[in-house]
């Protein structure tokens, strides 16, 4: 019967543990590598949009109310305030920044 050397179960614990080190690396070397897809750069671009449209139209409707409550004119003729600091204005960027928000 031959003898069974000590070094076999040594040697068998050194490759798992090679094996395990190594496969430990690659997911960390994989996990740095994970970049943002395009995809995923056009979404957060779009929100950013959106959210900038719908924060416009609403600093627009808010500085309309002022205007309107404290008789203040901004812009040299009346008809042209309402149309720039109007709530139609104001209204219209937050439906548009609502809308581009919506898009999937």
């Amino acid at each position: 019967m031959p003898k069974a050397s000590k070094s076999n179960g040594r040697d068998q614990r050194r490759q798992a543990r090679a094996l395990s080190d190594n496969l430990q690396q690659q997911s960390r070397q994989r996990r740095q590598a994970t970049t943002f897809t395009e995809q995923y750069r056009q979404y957060r671009r779009r929100r950013f949009l959106a959210v900038a449209f719908v924060a416009l139209g609403v600093v627009i409707v808010l500085t309309h109310v002022v205007v309107h409550l404290g008789n203040i004119t901004w812009l040299p003729t009346t008809g042209l305030q309402d149309l720039a600091t109007g709530y139609p204005m104001g209204g219209l960027l937050v439906v548009l920044g609502l809308v581009v928000l919506g898009r999937r």
